[in-house]
């Protein structure tokens, strides 16, 4: 069954949520900046995360992702809400809860 991005890096969460027992606010906001990232973006980005991922050994889907990326700019963003459902379990904030948020707010400089 293919796996998108935000089910990967759900598992990655629950991953870090076990081994330090809480949540990291940091990794949270780090997924947001990545599903407001626009194509110029989302390389870094999508770089960054998949160093997170393999550093806790958890698989990308890479069919899955190269598709999801040429959907990324729909107007509709079903790809973003698409993680995003299945990063939370359910839609995630409205994308006036995210403004304001910063590039140092995304990166913040804690250890995952």
């Amino acid at each position: 069954r293919p796996t998108n991005f935000g089910a990967s890096f759900a598992r990655l969460a629950a991953c870090i949520r076990q081994e330090i027992g809480r949540d990291v606010p940091s990794l949270e906001r780090h997924f947001v900046a990545i599903l407001a990232s626009d194509r110029e973006d989302l390389p870094h980005r999508l770089r960054h995360a998949v160093g997170l991922l393999r550093s806790r050994a958890i698989p990308v889907d890479w069919a899955m992702l190269l598709h999801d990326l040429r959907y990324w700019e729909t107007e509709d963003h079903r790809v973003q809400r698409a993680w995003g459902e299945a990063f939370w379990g359910r839609a995630p904030r409205a994308a006036e809860d995210q403004e304001g948020e910063t590039e140092a707010d995304s990166e913040s400089g804690e250890t995952y």
